[in-house]
């Protein structure tokens, strides 16, 4: 059977061959890129699936992200981060993004150093996808570093032996090239999980539009109702798919309702027990066809 893996934000699946001539896989460095298709065919075979979200952007596309995420102020306090002479604070219940010069996402060569609007061979970041919790279960033996304990972004890793921060990298040894390094199944090496039949999880949190003093939604766990609202095809009350931002606002609610109306529960706009145990129900009768 031919394995699919989950790719971008919109319920894209594509085959191995298929990632090979994908540009968020053309511009990732290979070794790193071995580890991270290692990660996902070890989550397929434990039943729990990991995705690509995103890896690689160009310098404006980055710059632009930040952009969108931040908001500038007059001067510098704590948290503040420096762009183009100013500073900016990240708006209230947006990821964390840095602009193109200091993060992995953007392709990185000295020729980037040397021109900063050019874009370099290599990224070494990526945005997972799916069962996070496989990432941060696993991330150490295909030598990954995850970021839920960093920043709050738990679906972002990068290769282990360069600094958490761009700004504290430099090329050549220690950093560049990326070493090549044994792996889970690789001879000498701890086998590969026995496959186990297929399980796909629905989202385990409750979720629903909160006020002030309610707590907050589970980021991650919002990103992946998101990701699930998008591969099944419901929509918001316009009939659009979601971003996938761990945001649960009126279209995530929208595409919640469409959901729950299609499974045959109670649209109340809230992701609780019963939601989960009715969409965990269709998406086991999913897998066994």
């Amino acid at each position: 059977m031919t394995t699919l893996y989950m790719t971008g934000y919109n319920g894209t699946t594509r085959t191995k061959e298929q990632l090979l001539e994908w540009s968020h896989v053309k511009g990732c460095e290979p070794m790193f890129w071995r580890r991270i298709l290692g990660i996902m065919d070890a989550s397929i075979i434990a039943g729990r699936p990991l995705g690509i979200g995103s890896i690689t952007r160009g310098k404006i596309e980055a710059d632009n992200l930040f952009l969108s995420r931040y908001y500038m102020i007059g001067s510098q306090k704590p948290g503040a981060i420096s762009f183009n002479g100013a500073w900016y604070m990240r708006r209230a219940g947006q990821s964390p993004a840095m602009p193109g010069d200091r993060t992995y996402h953007v392709r990185m060569t000295p020729k980037s150093a040397v021109d900063p609007n050019a874009d370099g061979t290599y990224a070494l970041a990526v945005d997972f996808t799916g069962n996070i919790k496989f990432l941060y279960d696993h991330a150490a033996e295909w030598h990954l570093i995850e970021f839920s304990k960093a920043n709050g972004e738990g679906w972002h890793a990068q290769p282990k032996e360069i600094p958490t921060s761009r700004r504290s990298y430099r090329y050549g040894a220690p950093y560049d090239p990326i070493p090549w390094v044994p792996l889970p199944g690789d001879a000498g090496q701890a086998p590969l999980p026995t496959p186990q039949p297929l399980k796909v999880f629905a989202p385990s949190h409750t979720i629903k539009q909160r006020r002030a003093g309610e707590g907050t939604n589970d980021k991650a766990q919002t990103r992946a109702l998101q990701h699930q609202c998008n591969f099944w095809g419901w929509r918001d009350s316009m009939g659009r798919t979601l971003i996938v931002d761990g945001i649960f606002a009126s279209k995530s609610e929208q595409a919640l309702r469409t959901m729950q109306r299609a499974l045959g529960v109670l649209d109340d706009g809230v992701y609780g027990p019963k939601t989960e145990a009715r969409f965990q129900r269709h998406l086991d009768a999913m897998v066994a066809l």
